[in-house]
């Protein structure tokens, strides 16, 4: 099952993040928008592994590109943990993913 990743541009993803905030969309509506080019595709929880059907909770986190983010998808479970845990996690992770290797 592969890992499916998104790159978003940033003003997209603020847009995203602020319309959440303010309670202008809902997260199910541009999860579906985000992921329309995958719509039920199988894919796997960015964080568990765990398989999962595209569109999915998506978070966003810092691409390498600095006008971009990465979208990733996860799962029921891990997208049930609180928001400051998730994210603490999912950056983690992707610090292991970018890392430099030390040899």
């Amino acid at each position: 099952m592969p890992l499916t990743l998104l790159s978003v541009p940033r003003k997209v993803g603020v847009a995203w993040a602020r319309a959440l905030a303010t309670r202008q969309a809902r997260g199910e509506d541009l999860a579906a928008e985000l992921w329309a080019g995958h719509a039920g595709e199988p894919a796997e929880c960015f964080l568990c592994a765990e398989p999962i059907t595209l569109p999915a909770f998506t978070q966003l986190l810092p691409d390498k590109a600095p006008d971009q983010v990465l979208a990733a998808p996860l799962c029921a479970a891990c997208a049930a943990l609180p928001p400051m845990l998730r994210s603490h996690r999912c950056l983690r992770l992707w610090r292991k993913m970018f890392a430099r290797p030390h040899w």
